[in-house]
């Protein structure tokens, strides 16, 4: 019994002793840190790398995104399009098959899938129908996505078709927006002959 008593005594000794020992700087601690930045701000932040050139800060801003929520469309879109901007096709398709599984009318998916199908130079058709449920939204993309329909044409060899879709983009495009209508005009030069 005795025995009993020293090893109580010695185990209520180490539970005194342990906060002590604890807050020694010998002993390693963990700390939580929490991210200041929510997700959107994580986006904005990646985007605003993005503009300076800096990609791989952009691309881990997106990921700090997703880490702290995983399916959040804006940082899939920016991740997917960092991804098909560096010509990583199937990265980034996969970032954007992601989207449309969350929101199969997202109009920025579909219009990216269909331009992957174009880069690819494949299954125009299907990239035509992204195109077309692209476009059933009211968009501030609807001119960029106009252009990708003209593409498919110009591709598919459907110059008048074409033609009419970037008279369309053109009108839909706002007139401040030069580097949409420096896009807009090589897209024209791919119909001359």
């Amino acid at each position: 019994m005795p025995e009993c008593r020293d090893l109580a005594r010695r185990a209520w000794l180490l539970l005194l002793a342990f906060p002590a020992l604890a807050a020694c700087s010998a002993f390693p601690q963990l700390i939580a840190h929490r991210d200041a930045l929510t997700p959107q701000e994580h986006v904005q932040l990646g985007a605003s790398y993005e503009a300076q050139g800096l990609q791989d800060d952009a691309g881990r801003q997106y990921e700090a995104a997703l880490h702290q929520k995983k399916k959040y469309i804006p940082a899939l879109i920016a991740r997917g399009n960092l991804a098909f901007a560096g010509g990583d096709l199937q990265k980034a398709e996969a970032d954007y098959r992601q989207v449309l599984r969350k929101a199969p009318g997202h109009p920025g998916a579909n219009n990216n899938m269909a331009m992957i199908l174009l880069a690819r130079g494949k299954d125009l058709d299907q990239a035509e129908r992204y195109v077309r449920i692209a476009l059933k939204e009211d968009t501030p993309l609807r001119p960029y996505i106009l252009e990708t329909l003209a593409s498919i044409y110009i591709e598919e060899g459907r110059h008048p078709q074409a033609r009419q879709t970037l008279d369309e983009a053109d009108a839909a495009a706002k007139s401040d927006d030069a580097a949409l209508r420096e896009h807009l005009a090589e897209t024209r030069k791919k119909l001359q002959p």
